[in-house]
């Protein structure tokens, strides 16, 4: 089990879904239901089973004592990190690469940790050799029209 980390855990289009980033919350709910569901919002775990990354939330966020039993593992296909308006300078989803991933969502690695180093190091480690995609989302019009990228871009 990991430290927490300050990201979001949706299923979106039966994937697992890690998202970080400006928006990522209001973003992901403006399109939640039959085919996209909330599992936790900013506070989550993650372990390694065999060479697939799970994920899950941790709602006491550390302070209080951990229920698995509570908390349903999600295995993550994609790591989505939602791109500031500020930081946008393209229009469509981009596939990026997990380093480019984790430049972009620093803040959410490191957020309220001590040693920097030592989570992103941690973060790393947990992504190196896996089968997962990570995609940059830009900033758009409203939640509404990149929530609607989104689901149309996981599959």
């Amino acid at each position: 089990m990991t430290g927490i980390y300050y990201a979001d855990l949706f299923v979106i289009n039966g994937k697992g879904c890690v998202v970080m980033g400006c928006g990522k919350s209001q973003t992901c709910r403006s399109y939640t239901g039959e085919t996209t569901k909330e599992v936790m919002t900013d506070s989550l775990r993650f372990d390694v089973e065999g060479n697939s990354l799970v994920a899950y939330g941790d709602a006491g966020m550390g302070l209080l004592p951990f229920d698995s039993q509570r908390c349903p593992k999600i295995f993550v296909d994609y790591f989505i990190y939602m791109q500031a308006k500020d930081e946008t300078g393209f229009r469509e989803i981009q596939e990026i690469s997990n380093n480019e991933f984790c430049e972009m969502a620093d803040f959410n690695i490191t957020f309220n940790i001590c040693n920097e180093e030592e989570r992103r190091a941690e973060f790393k480690d947990l992504l190196a050799d896996r089968d997962l995609k990570f995609i940059s989302v830009p900033w758009g019009d409203s939640m509404e029209t990149k929530g609607a990228m989104i689901k149309a871009y996981v599959k």
